[in-house]
Parts: structure tokens; sequence; C-alpha cells
């Protein structure tokens, strides 16, 4: 048992469970933002009597300095979500809790362990159980067996050893009705900065093939399960009146079905909304097949009630990426969505997969020509960005099958399976990898922009005032410009795709010509953001 606790003048053991999320030098912002799936379990662990619960995000860089502290805690269970990037982390740090807590029962979760879990427990002697697929109902039966000594071979939905064998248990239905579920725990895991995310909605239509998150469709149940809209209200509500929310982050990937059959529509969100007078800016993210004429009059309403950022995954402005990619959304989908998203002026960022194994120049032109066409910030990020392979994604067996995959599928520690390209486009990829070196501010420019279109959406008497619209103006005019320039720059670069000297002659006069302007854009957005916080 864990350390022991005074209650009364009587001490009692307590059954402690430390939940450990390691932090990566990439993923700082989810510092205190995410990790959802942790945060609905601890909430159903909660329900159980005498359990003490923790839980610590640690620096991928420095988490060695914490572990004597953890271990003074002395937790019956430590859990950990295995992910591609920390199963490196996972290792070291398992073996150090076990040669100090032999008796510590350490289990892993989420994407790794549901994909290949007797690899994981093979590949990492120290780690005991791994929990495979949705975890709530089989984290809390793993729990209520290793409190009460009881073995684990009736437990559902696991893999785990026995007298040194991996025994890998029957899969667990998924729960069909998750407002089951109480609301993810805000308590252990808390946010600084009042953004909290919730979903509405669990699982994907979609077959992207370089998604990984298909693994958990194993499961027995339905591809996609909705919330009642009720409960996402009763949650956004929650959010608001015990934690101040200001923001939230709808983060489904499959969020108001256009005709209600699954879960709600846009105009039922709406009508709630207004219903219940809930006044918070929120973003959510859609599928670019699901804008249309219909929605998009809905989705306007929304952005007056508060909606501040549409994140929709376009992916590819050519037909044969989004083949590649497995999208349901077509070019003509892409198409349409970008246009209405335009001429309605709603804010949004957009998913893009600029490269990836079989990038050519032809499919570079077309993604550039279909940027050109959005009003969206396009920024370096967009136009560097490179497909990343992750273990469970479909496209990998291709990618290994042409002999384009240079890390070997049996090294389970890899970060990222790395690729080279089937064409002679590496030159192309540096000269636009390069553009990650200006100082351009990408999240704090969406931001301006967000609060911007808000304010012209609700008509905001600010907007008719001569200095907040040349300010206004002044923004949008330096986006436009710094739009303009990199695309300049991009398109340019693939008529002169094998002259190294070229590209980067041509870098540098990019990067003259940006800095006086990049800098006085972000000294702009800097001040704005700081207005707008102590309003």
């Amino acid at each position: 048992m864990g350390k022991i606790q005074a209650f009364n003048a009587w001490e009692v053991s307590v059954f402690t469970v430390k939940f450990i999320i390691f932090r990566l030098e990439t993923w700082s912002m989810y510092a205190d933002f995410g990790w959802l799936g942790i945060r609905y379990i601890i909430s159903e662990l909660k329900k159980e009597n005498d359990i003490l619960i923790t839980a610590d995000i640690l620096d991928a860089r420095s988490w060695r300095e914490s572990i004597e502290s953890i271990i003074s805690e002395q937790p019956d269970v430590v859990a950990i979500p295995a992910l591609q990037q920390n199963l490196r982390h996972i290792k070291e740090f398992s073996e150090q809790i076990k040669n100090k807590l032999p008796k510590c029962t350490i289990i892993i979760g989420n994407l790794e362990a549901t994909m290949h879990p007797e690899q994981l427990l093979k590949s990492i002697p120290h780690i005991d159980v791994a929990v495979i697929g949705e975890g709530e109902h089989t984290f809390c039966e793993l729990i209520k067996r290793i409190r009460t000594n009881q073995e684990l071979t009736g437990c559902k939905g696991i893999c785990y050893r026995y007298k040194d064998i991996l025994q890998i248990n029957e899969p667990r239905d998924l729960e069909v009705d998750i407002d089951v579920f109480s609301f993810p725990d805000r308590d252990l895991l808390s946010s600084k900065h009042m953004v909290y995310d919730i979903i509405t909605s669990r699982g994907c239509y979609g077959n992207c093939t370089f998604c990984s998150n298909k693994s958990f469709r194993f499961q027995p149940g339905p591809k996609v399960r909705s919330r009642s809209l009720g409960n996402v209200m009763d949650e956004i509500q929650y959010l608001i009146q015990q934690y101040r929310a200001s923001y939230i982050s709808i983060s489904d990937d499959t969020f108001c079905d256009n005709d209600g059959t699954q879960g709600f529509t846009f105009d039922d969100f709406n009508e709630e909304l207004m219903k219940r007078k809930i006044n918070v800016r929120f973003r959510i993210q859609l599928r670019s097949e699901n804008v249309n004429n219909h929605t998009i009059k809905a989705i306007q309403t929304m952005h007056k009630l508060g909606l501040d950022n549409i994140f929709i995954g376009f992916e590819a402005g050519n037909k044969a990426d989004l083949k590649l990619y497995g999208k349901i959304a077509t070019l003509e989908d892409n198409q349409r969505a970008l246009h209405l998203l335009n001429i309605y002026d709603l804010p949004y960022t957009i998913g893009f997969m600029m490269f990836n194994p079989y990038t050519t120049l032809d499919r570079l032109r077309e993604n550039i020509n279909f940027l050109k066409q959005g009003k969206c910030i396009i920024t370096p990020y967009i136009l560097s960005s490179r497909m990343r392979l992750y273990n469970g994604a479909a496209i990998i067996q291709k990618v290994l099958k042409d002999g384009l995959l240079t890390t070997s599928l049996d090294d389970i520690f890899a970060e990222e399976r790395n690729y080279k390209f089937s064409n002679d486009i590496e030159l192309i990829w540096n000269g636009y990898n390069q553009l990650n070196h200006l100082d351009i501010r990408t999240i704090e420019y969406d931001m301006v922009d967000s609060s911007f279109k808000h304010m012209i959406a609700i008509g905001h008497p600010l907007l008719r005032h001569g200095k907040t619209k040349d300010v206004q103006d002044d923004f949008y005019h330096r986006i436009q410009f710094l739009k303009t320039r990199l695309l300049e720059y991009c398109e340019d670069l693939l008529d002169h795709a094998n002259d190294p000297l070229y590209i980067e002659q041509q870098y540098s006069k990019l990067e003259d010509d940006m800095h006086d302007h990049v800098l006085s854009l972000n000294e702009m957005t800097t001040r704005l953001i700081s207005e707008h916080t102590r309003r």
C-alpha cells in the first residue's frame, strides 16, 4: 500500500495511483491543456473509495530530477500514456521505479499500448500491464483487481504478464452511451490559462491513411458515438462556473453531423447556446465535406455566438495527394469550403501537408495555387509541412513496399518513421523548410485575426472608431504582404528546383525583405494581445 495517512488520529493505508505524463519539447503547449483520456479515467477512478490519485507532468528533458520525489510517494500503481515519442523515456523511467519499488504495478495505455501491447511489454520488461483501447471501464476494473489481489484473467481489454508469460485478454466492448462518463477531471492537471478542451463525440468516419487513431476501431461497437447536446452544454456551463473558463476548444474529429442522424446539428448547437445564454469563445474542428451552402449559415450564426476559430483539415490542394491520404473530401469539397469560409469572412486555420514521400513539382504548384485562394494566414509552418509517419498509419506499408522508409519498423523506440522522397525534390524541401528560421509568430497572428473577425461579426462599436479601424487595416495589410511574399518565394523555387545557389540567394533576399516587416508585425500583435487581455 501507499503512504500512511492520518484521519481523526487513526492511521490507515491508502491505495495510491499516480499518473505520469511526459511532456516533450515540441509539446510545450500541452503542459496544462489536453490529455482528455487521462482526465476521463481520473474522474471515473475518483468514484472509488479510499484511493489517493495524483498526477504529474514531467518535462522529457529533466524528469530524472523528479524521480526521487515520485519514489518517496510510494505509489501502488504508476500509469503512463504511451505515445511513439515518449517510449524511450518510459523504458528508463519504469526501470528506475521498479528498482526502488518492486511491488509497484506499472500500467501503460493510449495509442502505442493499443497497437502493439505484446511488443511493448517484451521491449520494456518493467511494465506489468497494457490497457488496450478505450480506458475508463478497463482501467477502473484493473485497479479494483490489483487492490484486492484478484487474478487478471477475467479483465477484458488488457495485456499482462503472468508467470513471465504474456497474456492478452479478449477486447472490451465500447461504451455506447458516453454520457455515462463523468466530466473529465480538471483539478489534478489544472489549466493556467482558463482554456479548456472538450469532446462532443468519440470516433471518426474517416479513413485517412496518415492517421493512427484507427487502431482503436478493433473494439466491438459503433464507429462514432456522440454525447447528447444537453450533456455537452452542461459541461461547458460547469467549466465556466467552476473554473472561469474563457475559451473552449471542441477537439473531436466529428463535430455536428449535418442531418442530426448522429448526434446534433449546427442549428441545434446554436439554439442551445442561445437558450442557456452561454457567453464564451470557442473553436471547432470541421471536415470540408461538411461545409456547404446549408451549414455555412449556421456556422455564421455560431460565429456571432462566440465561435472564435475553425480548424479545417484540407491537407492538400490537389487530387493525387487527397487520394493518397484517403480523404473523404474531394478537391471540389475543399474548394467549396474554402470559398464559403472566405466570402463569409469566418476565422479559420488549416491542416495541410505540403510534402509527402510522393510529392512532385506539379503537386506543389497545385497546392500553392489552392493556398492563394484562401484568406487564412499562411505561415512557414504550413508551407514546409511534411507528412509525418506514425505507428499504425496505413500509409506506412506503402512507403515500406516502395523502398522509401528509412527507419526500421523493428525499432519500437523510434520517435518518428522517417522517409525519403521518391522524386528529386530534396532541394525544394530544404528551401521551404528554411522559412521556419523567420521569426513569424503564427499563434499570435491567428489570435489577433480571430479577435478582429469576432468584432466584425458582432458589429463591435470600436470598429467604427478611426484609430481601431486603422490598426485593423494595417494588420491585414501586413498579413497579406506576408502571405504574398512567402507564396512568391515558394512558387519561384519550383522553376529552379535543381539550382541550390539560386535557392540560397532567394532565401537571403526574402530574409532581407521580411525582416523589418515581420518585426513590426510582431510588435503590433504583441501590443494588441496585451490590450485585449487587459479588456
